[in-house]
C-alpha cells in the first residue's frame, strides 16, 4: 500500500468512528431528555443544529491533528491535544 493510500485509511479509521460516536451521543441524549419521544420535525432541527456544531468540532480536531495516527503515538501528546481541543471547543 502506498503512502497516500495508507494516510487515507488511517484518517478514515479515526474520522468515521468519531462521526458515529457524535451522532450516537446526540441520539442517546435526546432519548434521555425526551423519553416519550420527539417528532421527526424536532429530530430534523436537532440534526441540523448539531451538525453545525459537530462540523466546527471536527475542524478543530483536525487542526490539532487528532485524526493523524502518527502524531498520537505518545500518550502524553494525545492527552495534551485532547485537553487543548476540548478547551477550544468549549470556547466555541
Amino acid at each position: 500500500m502506498n503512502q497516500a493510500k495508507r494516510r487515507i485509511v488511517n484518517f478514515a479509521t479515526l474520522f468515521l468512528p468519531t462521526i458515529v460516536l457524535l451522532y450516537t451521543s446526540l441520539y442517546v441524549t435526546v432519548l434521555l431528555r425526551f423519553p416519550e419521544g420527539i417528532s421527526w420535525d424536532q429530530w430534523k432541527v436537532h440534526l441540523f443544529l448539531f451538525s453545525g456544531v459537530y462540523l466546527v468540532w471536527l475542524f478543530v480536531f483536525y487542526g490539532f491533528r487528532l485524526f493523524d495516527i502518527w502524531s498520537l503515538r505518545s500518550l502524553e501528546r494525545l492527552f495534551s491535544s485532547l485537553t487543548r481541543t476540548t478547551v477550544v471547543n468549549l470556547v466555541l
